[in-house]
């Protein structure tokens, strides 16, 4: 399942597609071996291909014995915004006229 290595790669077994992305963080229970990884914090997926995903440095880890489960884990995402006020003075909105709208709606038939 998981190499000693500065990347950390991870194969699941019987050509189960792991369903991961880029960016995503799992954790792992169960595994022998590499007992650093068993309940530790998420780590950062970077997927290699659709059986096999990297998580990172465990060149220091022991050495992997068998087994190993991985749950993939949301992580919360901070997202700013501008308030309203804000945007309002520093851009100009544009008035639309809904009559000059309807009018063009009539004229188009004659250019077609």
């Amino acid at each position: 399942m998981k190499h000693q290595d500065d990347e950390g790669l991870v194969t699941c077994l019987d050509e189960t597609r792991h369903g991961l992305e880029d960016g995503d963080f799992v954790t792992f229970t169960e595994v022998q071996g590499m007992w650093e990884l068993n309940d530790c914090e998420p780590r950062k997926v970077t997927v290699k291909g659709p059986y096999t995903f990297t998580i990172g440095d465990t060149s220091k880890f022991d050495n992997y014995k068998t087994g190993g489960i991985f749950t993939q884990v949301k992580m919360p995402k901070i997202i700013e915004f501008v308030s309203f006020r804000v945007y309002k003075d520093a851009f100009s909105f544009i008035k639309t006229f809904y009559r000059n709208l309807l009018g063009n709606l009539h004229c188009h038939p004659s250019f077609s």
